[in-house]
């Protein structure tokens, strides 16, 4: 099963509804299993979020710096790339690592006078199902409760009925109606 791994960048709230931006990333792109030299076993590396650059004049090799609990480093081979390829690609040398966010309160929504959530997804890296996702992110409704607000209706993708086991993908709207 995978972690839920999101940036929300955006939360906004009127009198009626809430807006969520979020950009969904599977945690196994952060983190690999790999012996570690320093430990001596197979432990968890995670992406720092650091980039490393070599240059031997024509080419450049870009690495992932990953870090296990103790601290050890590995560096992950992101490629090589030809000097004039990469000039503009390798502006910023850290990469935005994902957080997760807070979870969603159906219960204390609906107390507070909220029509409907709205969340657009921004970003979607790897297979995510709606129902899997929602279940989730929503701490107050179980899957199977969320299946069936699917089959109802109220729970749209792209204001549209779908199944519960719709794939997402970048650029969909899910809402929540209330």
């Amino acid at each position: 099963m995978n972690d839920v791994f999101l940036c929300q960048k955006e939360r906004v709230k009127d009198l009626k509804k809430i807006y969520y931006k979020w950009e969904l990333c599977d945690e196994s792109v952060l983190a690999e299993q790999r012996y570690c030299h320093n430990c001596g076993k197979k432990v968890v590396f995670v992406d720092s979020g650091y980039r490393r650059f070599n240059a031997n004049g024509k080419d450049i090799y870009g690495f992932a710096i990953y870090k296990c609990d103790n601290g050890h480093t590995w560096n992950k081979s992101l490629g090589v790339y030809k000097t004039k390829e990469a000039k503009s690609k390798f502006v910023d040398y850290k990469v935005e690592v994902k957080t997760k966010i807070d979870l969603i309160n159906l219960n204390l929504c609906e107390k507070e006078g909220v029509k409907e959530i709205i969340i657009s997804l921004e970003e979607v890296n790897g297979k995510w199902r709606l129902d899997k996702l929602l279940s989730q992110q929503i701490k107050d409704v179980s899957r199977t409760q969320i299946e069936k607000l699917i089959n109802y209706g109220k729970i749209l993708v792209n204001d549209k009925t779908v199944k519960y086991k719709q794939l997402l993908k970048k650029g969909n709207i899910i809402k929540i109606l209330l």
